[in-house]
Order: C-alpha cells, then structure tokens, then sequence
C-alpha cells in the first residue's frame, strides 16, 4: 500500500511527524484525499518504526498501512482534518508538518512537498540529508 499522487485525485492534506513518544521511534506519514472512482474522502496513512539504522526506504523498518473512508460523498471533511490534528498533536509532541495541498494535479503537489527531506524517495527520516540515503 502507498499514497499515490494521481492526475484527477483531489488532495487536501498531507501530514508528516517524527514520533519521539516512544522508546523505538518512528515516523507518520498521511494525506487526506477525495478519490474520483467514489467522490468520498479518505484518510491513508502509514506508521513506521524505526528497527535498524537504514533510513531509506529498503531498510528492515516495519510499516503499518490504513485507510479510513467517508461513508457518503456529501460527508464534511472538516471533522477529519479535526481529528487528524489532534491525535498528531498527542502523538508528536514535538510538532508536525501540515501542507495545504488543495489540488488534483501531481505537478502542483509535488512543487508543494519538494523542500521537505521527507518527502524525497529514498529518505524517509528529517535527520538525513537529501541524497544521502
């Protein structure tokens, strides 16, 4: 499972965090999104938790992948993005990223990720520099 960037899905938000509440660490990576096949909303979101040293993407971390639907397509957001920020807010302590993404088009979402370390394949933790993984 991942979060795919696709031409003609509608893309809200896109949320990051480092998890530092727990002894292993680990991050969180999310978007909320409305999907054409169903015009609903959907929350898919992965954690990951940090095993070895390996940042990248090919490391023995484990991941946990989940999808949350809207029931109906008229179903508000608003309470989603709600409570999305605060489970984050307890999670992560320590803050969270939050990108306002608000378009349907890949060209757009990635010009908007493009300056964050995390959103490059290959380095998927802050503490590594670009191109080191």
């Amino acid at each position: 499972m991942a979060i795919e960037f696709r031409d003609g899905t509608f893309f809200l938000r896109f949320y990051y965090a480092e998890i530092t509440t727990t002894t292993r660490g680990g991050n969180f990576m999310g978007a909320i999104f409305r999907a054409p096949e169903d015009n609903c909303w959907h929350f898919k979101y992965r954690f990951r938790w940090y095993v070895d040293n390996d940042m990248t993407s090919n490391s023995k971390d484990v991941r946990s992948w989940y999808e949350i639907k809207a029931d109906e397509p008229d179903s508000p957001v608003d309470a989603l993005i709600e409570t999305v920020c605060r489970m984050l807010g307890i999670m992560c302590p320590d803050g969270y990223d939050e990108i306002l993404l608000d378009t349907d088009r890949v060209e757009e979402i990635t010009a908007k990720l493009r300056d964050k370390p995390w959103a490059h394949p290959g380095v998927t933790a802050p503490h590594l520099p670009v191109g080191e993984a």
